[in-house]
């Protein structure tokens, strides 16, 4: 009983003695900074940072990737040509194969 009433009084004293204390602006954001920070403070430290893209390059990346994926790949690469003889066409391939059509 006794240690805690003369914390108690200990504690009167101290808030009577410290509230006429100020801190200044400089020390009260270096020990904010300085002190350890919590998980939740990290996971909203981490959730509320600002992400900077540049616009030029992403929107330039978006176009690439969209053609890249939208284009037939078949459209870039063309082994035959096509011989038109009035209403006959011939296919001449690049190819060496040989393809058996049985009518």
């Amino acid at each position: 009983m006794n240690k805690d009433r003369l914390g108690n009084e200990l504690n009167i004293i101290m808030e009577c003695e410290a509230k006429d204390i100020e801190l200044s602006q400089g020390l009260r954001d270096r020990i904010l900074r300085n002190r350890k920070k919590t998980i939740g403070e990290k996971i909203r430290d981490f959730l509320n940072k600002e992400i900077e893209i540049p616009l030029v390059p992403m929107v330039a990346s978006f176009i690439i990737f969209f053609i890249i994926v939208g284009v037939p790949k078949d459209i870039m690469v063309k082994s035959e040509n096509i011989i038109d003889l009035g209403s006959t066409q011939i296919i001449v391939r690049e190819e060496r194969r040989v393809s058996s059509r049985e009518n």
